[in-house]
């Protein structure tokens, strides 16, 4: 069993000292020795002091701007150790990053599996089990979800129409898409349409399989929502995260066995990162089937 934790923060880098009964005592932005990890409660269980630091840490001064707040980083070190839900607060900050145009990446999509599978409405959203997110479910029953997998699907057909496109459908409508959909999808659908005809003429074989995707994912939806809360922005982008991974699986599946038949390979888009599974705990396993 832990020892309590009843660390007690004055608020930034300047009062930042714990009380006695904590784990680890002291500012790690002004010690320069291990006095202070010494004197916590859980040294004397592991007596070295370099464990306490993470071996990806490189920094020395962080900007203020970017800190965690004290109750985030306390909540973090908890749910590693012993378990139970992470902040709200750190798929706030994933899901503002990716609204503002940078990229879902395998580390923020982890996060977001991590919160939504651990916070009290995993239960309400589906999410319950942690296993329940490692990759696409065409079955999901949220539709924020499946609206994200649509803005996937939509990205896709504009790509295959439109090769070497540097501005994407997602660089320009996802913050609007992923918080109120009914905005922003039936424009998105609309211009979907020339895209698909264009392919239509030109390459028919995308065109079947892009339309099919399209009316496969748009069967899961009753309708639009309006507006999503903060937990269904974490399942679109999560549904999002995952459509793409399949599809770039697929790919790549495709091209590996028309060059095992002796056929030219497939041209594969590599527009996005590299997308791997999220296995139970977050982390990545194998490029497979999905993320």
């Amino acid at each position: 069993e832990l020892p309590p934790n009843e660390t007690v923060l004055s608020g930034g880098r300047e009062g930042a000292n714990a009380t006695a009964r904590t784990w680890v005592v002291g500012n790690a932005y002004t010690d320069t020795n291990d006095v202070n990890i010494r004197r916590g409660l859980l040294f004397p269980y592991n007596q070295a002091s370099g464990i306490y630091r993470c071996p990806a840490d490189r920094s020395t001064v962080r900007d203020a701007k970017k800190d965690l707040t004290p109750h985030v980083m306390r909540s973090l070190f908890r749910a590693t150790l012993a378990g139970g839900p992470l902040p709200t607060d750190l798929m706030v900050r994933a899901i503002q990053r990716i609204r503002a145009g940078d990229t879902l990446t395998h580390a923020r999509a982890a996060l977001i599996k991590v919160v939504l599978t651990r916070s009290s409405l995993a239960h309400e959203h589906g999410t319950s089990e942690e296993n329940s997110m490692t990759k696409l479910n065409e079955a999901h029953p949220s539709p924020a979800y499946h609206c994200g997998r649509l803005l996937a699907v939509l990205e896709n057909a504009q790509r295959a129409a439109m090769p070497g496109l540097k501005t994407t459908i997602v660089d320009r409508f996802y913050g609007a898409a992923s918080t109120a959909p009914v905005s922003v999808f039936g424009r998105l659908l609309g211009g979907a349409q020339a895209h698909l005809s264009k392919l239509e003429r030109d390459r028919p074989g995308a065109w079947r399989r892009l339309e099919q995707q399209i009316e496969d994912v748009i069967a899961g939806l009753e309708g639009f929502p309006a507006t999503l809360t903060l937990s269904e922005q974490g399942l679109f982008a999560m549904g999002f995260y995952h459509q793409r991974a399949h599809d770039r699986a697929a790919r790549t599946e495709a091209a590996t066995a028309r060059k095992a038949a002796g056929g030219a390979p497939a041209s594969i888009a590599d527009h996005d990162d590299t997308h791997h599974s999220l296995g139970p705990d977050g982390s990545a396993t194998d490029d497979t089937d999905a993320a």
